[in-house]
């Protein structure tokens, strides 16, 4: 989601208590998915997917015509029950 929260951030800790976040799980790595301004190289991570139950496959950022955030995709698989 928006979280407009760094990794360092408190709300983002609070997160992560709870759920695991998905796109470091798919990469240890992260694209950075927020710019000061748009068409500028990106900087902050600042959205997030987090979840339980599935397993994290791929993740991938992709530029939204109108915002200032690029679109977090993870792709997920259903884990067994």
């Amino acid at each position: 989601g928006d979280m407009n929260s760094s990794p360092a951030w408190p709300v983002y800790k609070a997160m992560r208590r709870r759920w695991a976040d998905l796109a470091v799980e798919a990469s240890p790595e992260p694209e950075p998915t927020w710019a000061w301004r748009p068409g500028w190289r990106r900087m902050l991570r600042i959205d997030h997917v987090f979840g339980s139950g599935v397993t994290a496959e791929t993740t991938g950022v992709h530029a939204v015509a109108g915002s200032d955030h690029h679109a977090l995709v993870v792709d997920v698989a259903l884990s067994p029950r």
